[in-house]
């Protein structure tokens, strides 16, 4: 959604083939629990896992200004709310409360005493030094390190877990407290990602991020959509892309194969079909497809799959974005 709305606001004509009969957005989409709806309501929204919006975030913010919604003045963006807590749900213990942004009330400052006096979490000392230096590591570290070495490395590795584990005195394969609260604990946390196979820059580059914008008074370390996410966001988006940019949507297609020529290394034709079992059908427009660099979607959000699109067979270049508003 984000590459076809890039390439209509530039002119191109641009056709999207969707697997879903039904929803968009991917794994962003609310699902709707069947017969959970009564009295001629609709379905309850489920949601894939929780959903958040860190103040970090330029991409999709960007476009979401750019997707009408009501009478809100920044689109669909307008729909996201402040949150002012997180609760760390645990097994077996009380959850943990937390504060997502800077304190500004004594309600506020009751809720850090009350993590430090309860949290019950099991780290020790040595948990806590290492954590604050592997912390201190990464915030003192150039852009090129961060590049060169960092992208390089797991953060399970960085965080030295296993050998953690080892003075600490847990068995090899026991969760024990620095692994589920200073590592894997935040990774799932904050990225959902599996902390042997996240990369330093990833993990930390996201978690100090957060820790910044919380110690700023003026910043909104998180946010959160006002409603369901198919109803304040996908559909609004899938109704301006199909409806005033002219997207064409095919519903319910599967792309099965790229045709590829091995001397320009550009994709001459896609195989596509309409459901699981069908025959396929070739698509060969008259222009070709080509895999666009990440680079070309300036403000584009992070893509559920990775956008092939179409772009003209000859070495014409991109066009020139339409003025854009301001993102601040």
């Amino acid at each position: 959604m984000s590459a076809a709305h890039e390439l209509a606001e530039r002119g191109f004509s641009v056709d999207v083939y969707e697997r879903q009969p039904h929803y968009v957005g991917g794994k962003a989409r609310s699902v709707s629990v069947p017969h959970t709806g009564t009295d001629g309501r609709p379905d309850l929204p489920g949601e894939h896992g929780f959903r958040f919006f860190p103040g970090f975030y330029r991409h999709v913010t960007d476009t979401m200004k750019r997707i009408p919604y009501g009478t809100n003045k920044q689109g669909v963006f307008d729909n996201l709310v402040a949150s002012e807590r997180v609760l760390l749900a645990r097994f077996g213990k009380p959850p943990l409360p937390a504060l997502v942004n800077f304190p500004k009330s004594r309600a506020d400052l009751e809720t850090i005493l009350q993590v430090l006096v309860h949290a019950d979490t099991g780290l020790n000392a040595s948990d806590i030094k290492l954590f604050a230096h592997s912390l201190w590591r990464i915030l003192t570290s150039s852009y090129e390190r961060r590049q060169q070495v960092y992208e390089r490395q797991s953060w399970w590795q960085f965080m030295q877990t296993d050998e953690q584990r080892h003075r600490d005195g847990y068995a090899p394969g026991v969760p024990f407290p620095y692994e589920i609260y200073c590592v894997g604990g935040l990774t799932h946390s904050l990225v959902a990602a599996q902390p042997k196979l996240m990369s330093i820059k990833t993990g930390g580059d996201i978690l100090l991020q957060l820790l910044l914008l919380t110690a700023n008074p003026a910043a909104h370390t998180d946010r959160i959509l006002n409603g369901p996410t198919n109803e304040v966001w996908l559909n609004p988006w899938l109704a301006h892309l199909t409806g005033t940019l002219g997207v064409r949507y095919h519903r319910h297609r599967y792309v099965t194969r790229f045709d590829c020529d091995p001397f320009s290394r550009r994709i001459t034709a896609a195989y596509v079909r309409p459901d699981v079992g069908a025959p396929r059908s070739a698509l060969r427009p008259t222009t070709t497809f080509r895999r666009c660099p990440w680079s070309a979607w300036p403000s584009s959000s992070a893509p559920i799959c990775w956008p092939w699109t179409r772009h003209w067979a000859s070495s014409k270049p991109w066009p020139p974005p339409p003025p854009r508003p301001s993102t601040g």
